[in-house]
Order: C-alpha cells, then structure tokens, then sequence
C-alpha cells in the first residue's frame, strides 16, 4: 500500500493544505474502502457503505472523536489547523465548519501518510474501530 516513499517533515510542510487533502482524501477513502471489504457483499452495498464513512459530516465527526479523545498530538493539531484555514468550502451542501474539519482531517491523513506511517495507522484504527462508526 505504501508506493511513495515517506518523506521528511519539512520538506512536505511546504506543500500547500489542498495539496495534502488531495493525498488524504484518497488514503482516506482507502481505509474506508478496506474496512467495508468484510463482510463480502456486493459492490453497491461496498459502495454505500465507503460513502458513510467518506461524507464530509463523518470525518468532521472523527476529527471531533480524535480531538476529545485527546488523540492528537500539538504538530498534529496544527496541522489540522493549517488544513481547516487553507481549504475553503467549493460544495454548498455541506455547512462550511463541517467542510472545513473535513478537509482539516484530510490534511492531517496526507501528511501522515507522507511522513510517518506508523502513527498513520494508528490514526486510522481510532478512526474505524470507534464504537460510533456509521
């Protein structure tokens, strides 16, 4: 699953918050998509199921979960900060803050994924082990 190499830090803290949602959005959606495969069902219901979890409304919802729960650490939260303020909302039927916590955790995914991918999955079994999943 790991292509691309990870990078260092600073080096992936120059590329802009949409250009690490972009990333994350798709990681994201990996993840989600893994962890619908069991049990097997048929790719209209996979397809249901994914878009449960990929809907702006539900990652705005584990962004929350992460941040009560105390999961993230201060460069994390910055770096959902620096998603939330450098992703303005394009689509009109989500409200703006759950567009903006969305694009924020999708940041925080990309940037995961492209520098540390053991806290990664770490991130993403908090994500889709919590027992308020859709």
């Amino acid at each position: 699953m790991f292509l691309f190499p990870e990078q260092d830090a600073s080096i992936v803290a120059q590329s802009s918050a949409q250009s690490l949602a972009y990333v994350g959005d798709a990681i994201y959606e990996l993840y989600a998509r893994l962890h619908c495969f069991i049990p097997l069902r048929r790719s209209r219901e996979y397809h249901s199921a994914v878009v449960d979890y990929v809907r702006a409304e539900s990652q705005a919802n584990a962004l929350d979960r992460l941040t009560l729960a105390s999961q993230l650490t201060d460069p994390e939260r910055e770096v959902v900060r620096w998603g939330r303020n450098g992703c303005r909302p394009t689509v009109r039927r989500a409200d703006p803050d759950i567009y903006q916590k969305a694009s924020g955790l999708e940041c925080l995914i990309g940037y995961l994924y492209l520098t540390d991918r053991l806290r990664l999955q770490y991130i993403m079994q908090e994500i889709f082990t919590a027992p308020t999943d859709p």
